[in-house]
């Protein structure tokens, strides 16, 4: 199914077209696994998973609230709501208390009270910054356009070791520390390769291979309208 297609399920499944939204997920179902199997970092079944069903749900929501005016695609949107409900589930479920079967006097009611009213402003809490981080992804994809990449791109790029992630984090901590460097990379919307090279102490093939995703880090690392996504790159160890 291509972009067109998508799309035109998505504008009719907002329309209230069942068919269009039932087609939307039965196509999209393995990008929901791959959205999810992400954040968990381990095989998921559908039998067997709560994340998936979680992430289902994300992706249905997406669907309803997804505007194309906003610049980036569909995915990426889906992708971070995605993203924060299984966070938002895994915060849940560590918190989770399970209560007494027994009855309540009247000030373990109260008691009881409070606490889901502390609870519903923590949950509106979380919805407001889930719908923030979605912002902030689709707002992150408009830049990277800038430099010839996406988010859908860097998530097929993303070097699956953890050594070789780790040493463009290197590399992109060392950009970020010249300013003619970063500079440059601001300007001409690409990297200073000899001099990067130099500096961070890793051949040219190296940066080239990891061109795309050591400016994505630089981005997220210098400006500060992304720096709630400092977490999810892992700049924040």
């Amino acid at each position: 199914m291509n972009d067109s297609t998508a799309l035109n399920l998505i504008n009719s499944a907002q329309k209230g077209d069942r068919l269009a939204r039932e087609e939307l997920i039965k196509q999209y179902k393995p990008f929901i696994q791959k959205a999810s199997f992400n954040v968990c970092k381990r095989p998921l079944s559908w039998e067997n998973d709560d994340e998936l069903s979680i992430a289902l749900i994300a992706f249905n929501d997406a669907i309803n609230s997804y505007n194309p005016d906003k610049g980036a695609s569909f995915f990426n949107f889906a992708r971070g709501l995605i993203s924060q409900r299984l966070i938002d589930y895994f915060r849940k479920e560590a918190r989770h208390q399970h209560q007494p079967l027994s009855g309540f006097n009247a000030e373990e009611e109260m008691e009881i009270s409070l606490v889901e009213c502390a609870r519903d402003r923590e949950n509106h809490q979380l919805q407001t910054e889930q719908e923030e981080l979605a912002e902030t992804m689709l707002e992150l994809d408009r830049r990277l356009g800038e430099f010839g990449t996406s988010l859908d791109e860097l998530a097929d790029i993303c070097p699956r070791h953890r050594d070789a992630r780790e040493k463009l984090v290197r590399v992109a901590r060392v950009l970020c520390s010249d300013l003619n460097l970063v500079d440059t990379l601001r300007k001409n919307k690409r990297l200073s390769a000899k001099e990067l090279a130099r500096a961070a102490k890793v051949s040219k093939r190296i940066l080239e291979n990891g061109r795309k995703y050591i400016i994505a880090l630089a981005v997220i690392m210098t400006e500060e309208r992304f720096s709630a996504l400092k977490h999810f790159a892992g700049l924040d160890e």
